[in-house]
């Protein structure tokens, strides 16, 4: 996996002006600068959460994608805004192809605004440019955003043009206090160690013509410790299983070891709600699913969830020992990303669950991307490479 790319191309700025933002590529010394200014942005939403790298972040942001390259908004030496591209291999329409990735948009608020916007996105766009290598890039935005909503979906000159793909939904699941064995009443269900990641890996695969952007995973992509998957290990896939068939897979993924998840604020009906609903979820059996603000969340991720003909039976079964392997391992929420058209999302929602709304994009500079060519088949992004 290639790191971010160090030194730029070309900086944006306006000369004689030291108030002015420039913006450039980041380099490796600048990880410190990227961890305060990720500290001190909050996410909006009625959940405000905050995601920041436990190691440099450019190594954190190897599950974004390949060769991924971050570009830094920057006043008066100050670090004010960032965002990154990266590169996907997925299958499209069932064939093995590359899509970008646009993400972690964060900019201070004393410089919010289109300028600064249009100005990275300039080198974005000049980076597109010079690779010619991807037709478009996924990105996701909050529905708790509308402002980004509107300034980026705006059109503006020098903004790449979003087509809307499909409202993406994270469903967060309380976990039980008690673990207890859930033995499959469909399918057995075993650990991905009794498989080995060969067969774990060529099941994966048969997603191709299921679902839209579904990952390119290889066997060596687990147990690496580094990359798209960095931190999954084999025996952290459950497989469904029936004599020698695997019917369904998902793997409960920690990022603990290389990002953290906290909540910044509550909105303010949830603040006032939260203590009853620790209290009624304790009564239930549930850990709480409500911390106090600031601290860490102890949040497993659902990753690489595929069922043969997306049986709800098997998929239920899945994600029933997904939970309690999920308490088991120490968390107190799991949380699962499926997109609208996905039919695996009823079956979720069957859940006791929280849940969290996107939309997800196909971004462009170019004009002949044929969107509706990329609705044939319900979109997937993995929860845990956004």
């Amino acid at each position: 996996m290639t790191p971010p790319a160090t030194g730029s191309p070309r900086e944006f700025s306006r000369h004689g002006n030291r108030r002015d933002i420039t913006v450039r590529l980041a380099t490796p010394t600048d990880d410190a600068a990227i961890r305060e200014l990720l500290s001190a942005i909050v996410q909006p939403g009625s959940i405000a959460l905050n995601v920041e790298p436990a190691i440099a972040f450019r190594e954190a942001a190897e599950v974004h994608g390949n060769e991924g390259r971050t570009v830094l908004a920057e006043r008066d030496g100050r670090i004010e805004g960032m965002g990154f591209l990266a590169y996907r291999p997925v299958y499209v329409n069932g064939m093995p192809v590359e899509v970008g990735y646009l993400g972690g948009l964060r900019i201070a608020p004393g410089v919010r605004g289109t300028r600064v916007l249009l100005k990275g996105f300039g080198l974005f766009r000049e980076l597109d440019r010079q690779d010619a290598r991807v037709p478009y890039y996924l990105t996701t935005i909050m529905a708790d955003n509308p402002a980004a909503q509107r300034v980026l979906t705006a059109r503006h000159r020098g903004l790449p043009v979003y087509h809307r793909l499909a409202d993406y939904h994270t469903l967060v699941l309380p976990v039980r206090r008690r673990p207890r064995a859930v033995a499959g009443q469909n399918a057995s269900i075993v650990r991905g160690d009794r498989l080995g990641a060969t067969r774990i890996a060529a099941f994966l695969a048969s997603g191709h013509d299921r679902r839209q952007f579904w990952p390119r995973y290889e066997s060596s992509d687990l147990d690496s410790g580094h990359g798209l998957l960095r931190g999954l290990r084999t025996d952290h896939f459950l497989a469904a299983v029936q004599g020698d068939r695997i019917l369904g897979t998902l793997a409960i993924w920690d990022q603990s070891s290389f990002r953290r998840h906290s909540v910044r604020a509550y909105s303010r009906c949830l603040r006032l709600a939260r203590p009853f609903a620790n209290l009624a979820a304790r009564a239930l059996g549930y850990a709480p699913p409500f911390p106090p603000t600031g601290a860490a969340l102890r949040l497993g991720l659902v990753a690489c969830p595929l069922v043969d003909g997306d049986d709800p039976r098997v998929f239920t079964d899945l994600l029933a020992a997904g939970l309690t392997e999920a308490r088991a391992r120490g968390f107190a929420l799991l949380a699962i990303g499926l997109t609208g058209p996905d039919p695996l999302l009823p079956q979720a929602r069957r859940f006791p669950h929280i849940e969290l709304r996107s939309t997800l994009y196909a971004a462009t500079w170019r004009d002949e991307l044929d969107a509706a060519s990329l609705l044939t088949l319900p979109p997937y992004v993995e929860l845990g490479s956004l």
